[in-house]
């Protein structure tokens, strides 16, 4: 049985004309030795930002990972995105959240309030703190996109194209398979 820290990246994709919504996201603990890639369709079209997109990325990442028993014995969670709105609602709505600043990226202190809120937001916050179930949250900024050979910037493609491959498919399940929408 572990005792350690599991670590979850989610990355969400978010089609701002259509409010298709995707989620990636993968996880490592002790007992992998390699990551695990999840991913799936977010189907809730009241999600009208891609921060909304990015807290359900969270939300489904996490029940998902923990579903498949990855979160079993762990008594801590790294959960690590590229969008510090989406990690401030989760700091401020989970009272075991602690923030972490790595080198060069954002650092709590420094940010404003989150513009995020509402029925939605409530809802994630519901299932994160169920799946976390009282465990400690270690929460942290990583700068997606870039063009750095990190493996957190590798995490972080990875996710962002299975998030991307789902917002694609629900796109096409709402409109039509047109990829012009």
């Amino acid at each position: 049985m572990a005792n350690g820290m599991a670590t979850v990246f989610t990355d969400a994709s978010f089609c701002p004309k259509t409010r298709a919504a995707g989620w990636g996201a993968w996880v490592i603990n002790s007992e992998l030795q390699r990551g695990l890639v999840f991913g799936g369709p977010i189907p809730d079209k009241r999600i009208t930002s891609a921060d909304h997109a990015e807290l359900q990325a969270m939300r489904f990442g996490l029940m998902r990972v923990k579903a498949a028993g990855h979160l079993d014995g762990h008594v801590a969670v790294m959960l690590q995105s590229d969008s510090v709105t989406a990690l401030q609602v989760v700091l401020r709505g989970y009272r075991n959240a602690m923030w972490t600043a790595g080198k060069g990226h954002k650092d709590v202190k420094r940010l404003n309030g989150t513009s995020l809120d509402g029925k939605l937001v409530h809802e994630a916050m519901i299932d994160i703190k169920h799946v976390l179930a009282g465990r400690a949250l270690w929460l942290r900024h990583v700068k997606g996109h870039g063009d750095s050979e990190t493996g957190r910037s590798w995490v972080n493609n990875v996710c962002d194209a299975e998030a991307k491959q789902h917002m694609r498919i629900l796109r096409a399940t709402y409109y039509g398979e047109s990829e012009n929408v």
